[in-house]
């Protein structure tokens, strides 16, 4: 017998013997989960939970009645009629509720994806207590459990405030302190009266994920395994959150998922996965729990051990994602940092002020010779026209021109001033360590004539319309390298995305059929790694398109 007949002969013994303790032992569950509510923000994980646990219910023998997701108060209640007729004589009934849960005047609610909630004086009409739930619990013989994931904050609960009633005193997020009026019925919160729980950052709540790890152990009574929940969630959460349970039972042990009555050797084999689980649960690497699913692929513990893995690969992503990114940040910081040198060095000296009579003066350094780095952060000082703000068009349009080339973008070249020439104008002066007015002056105007022109140019141009993209490089001025890339686009009117780099440096075109960036750096390779990190994260599988220097091209 090969080990792959072997493993499914095995697996089918266990189904077989967990089907005949289930005939004997019959279980009921209801599982509801909300997310989607009508009349307050989405809740990302409550629907997902309650369809993970419903697979468990249904994988450990589990009638379940109804699975709800996003349910509205109709419906919710005529499913809670339904179960209550198939848990009356079973040995075994659970409800588990995923969602907002709120306390008015000292009676709990779960809340219904259609619930508006206006008032307090709407919540018997519009909410479930949670006293019709444990009601329909009655009919069960070993043991009545109800799981209540839904002690986050409450939207419905800050709405209700604003009307500023004495009687919302009483209203509270959460859920209130319960001591079941039956026996053998045991109430578990996600977080102890009082407390919120954390909705969770992953695939599935704190609250839930313990569930899922813990509960569902066959032949583990179910107090112990609440117990693990609890201690489970606290790590998990940094003790910010303490899972609480009501209720009590006798002392004979009651386990959600009995142990099945198996052939010795399937005994023995799944008491030995079983160990295998917790060994690897201990030592917890990514390695570990492959190797677990090499040995156990359809063991009854194989899909623990894969969220188990796939929670490693998430993180190893995010690890990854965030290096990206801080490298990307890296090369803007140290980008901007060169553009401001540059610009410090392009500063032209200050005209020297004539000695007064009987001074000695110090001779002025030639003309060619810029200014230290340092010294830039005191400005010349203004000549008598600097102040005179522009108002010929001309001379306007050669202030933005000039701008342009300098690789500020001023918005149109022509025609009126935009909020774009402004920001463009701040930016420049904040360069030469000029107050930020954001006015075109003649003084302004005869610093960027003394800059002179930028070169060599190039440019990369896309069109968000049509997909077509076109690249220049070694044009003379900024414009010419733009006009060279549309054309070389093929549709200059609708290539209007365009990112231009001077001198040595470098832009990379990313794309994927989700997103896409254009990015330039000092360098193809730095501008690879910041278009890729930019593109990756609008969607996957992005890929250079073309990448090219100012001074040569170079795919």
């Amino acid at each position: 017998m090969t080990r792959a007949v072997g493993t499914v002969l095995l697996c089918g013994l266990i189904l077989l013997a967990s089907a005949i303790g289930a005939r004997a032992d019959k279980r009921v569950a209801l599982v509801v989960g909300v997310s989607a509510y009508q009349n307050a923000p989405m809740l990302p994980n409550p629907a997902r939970d309650a369809r993970a646990m419903a697979a468990m219910f249904q994988k450990s023998g589990f009638d379940v009645v109804s699975a709800l997701y996003d349910t509205g108060n109709l419906q919710f209640k005529r499913a809670i009629r339904q179960f209550e007729d198939a848990a009356s004589g079973a040995d075994i009934a659970v409800i588990y509720f995923a969602g907002h849960g709120i306390e008015i005047h000292g009676v709990n609610y779960l809340v219904p994806a259609d619930a508006k909630l206006a008032s307090d004086r709407d919540a018997d009409d519009e909410a479930i207590t949670l006293d019709r739930l444990l009601t329909s619990l009655d009919g069960a013989k070993k043991l009545r459990l109800v799981i209540l994931d839904a002690c986050r904050d409450d939207p419905f609960v800050r709405k209700m405030q604003q009307q500023r009633s004495a009687a919302l005193r009483g209203v509270y997020s959460g859920l209130a302190t319960v001591e079941p009026t039956t026996s053998n019925t045991l109430i578990a919160y996600a977080a102890k009266s009082g407390a919120s729980a954390d909705d969770g950052q992953t695939d599935h709540s704190p609250f839930t994920a313990a569930l899922l790890n813990n509960l569902f152990a066959p032949g583990l009574d179910v107090r112990l395994a609440l117990g693990r929940v609890r201690d489970e969630v606290l790590k998990a959460t940094a003790n910010r959150q303490e899972p609480f349970v009501y209720g009590s039972l006798g002392g004979a042990n009651i386990a959600i998922v009995p142990t099945p009555e198996q052939p010795p050797q399937a005994a023995t084999d799944q008491e030995g996965e079983r160990g295998d689980y917790v060994r690897v649960e201990r030592i917890g690497t990514k390695r570990a729990w492959q190797k677990f699913l090499e040995q156990y692929p359809n063991g009854f513990y194989a899909d623990l051990a894969r969220e188990s893995l796939a929670a490693i690969e998430r993180a190893e992503q995010a690890e990854k994602d965030r290096l990206v990114q801080e490298l990307a940040e890296r090369e803007r910081i140290a980008k901007e940092q060169a553009e401001k040198d540059r610009l410090a060095k392009l500063t032209p000296p200050p005209k020297p002020s004539p000695a007064p009579p009987g001074t000695a003066s110090q001779p002025a350094p030639p003309p060619s010779a810029p200014l230290p780095a340092q010294a830039s952060a005191s400005p010349a000082p203004p000549a008598p026209d600097s102040l005179v703000p522009i108002s010929d068009p001309v001379t306007l349009n050669e202030f933005r021109d000039r701008l342009y080339e300098l690789n500020f973008d001023p918005g149109p070249l022509a025609g009126p001033f935009t909020d774009s020439t402004r920001d463009a104008i701040r930016k420049f002066q904040q360069q030469i360590n000029l107050p930020q007015t954001g006015i075109a002056t003649m003084g302004l105007l005869q610093r960027l004539r003394e800059l002179g022109d930028l070169k060599p140019w190039g440019a990369i141009v896309f069109s968000k319309d049509t997909g077509k993209w076109g690249k220049s490089w070694n044009e003379t001025t900024r414009k010419a390298a733009v006009e060279a890339a549309r054309k070389s686009c093929g549709d200059a009117k609708s290539c209007s995305v365009e990112i231009s780099f001077f001198g040595t440096n470098c832009g990379v075109f990313a794309y994927s059929t989700t997103g896409w960036a254009i990015m330039a750096r000092e360098s193809v390779s730095a501008a690879k790694v910041a278009a890729l990190a930019e593109c990756g994260k609008h969607g996957k599988s992005c890929a250079v398109v073309t990448s090219g220097c100012a001074d040569s091209a170079q795919d």
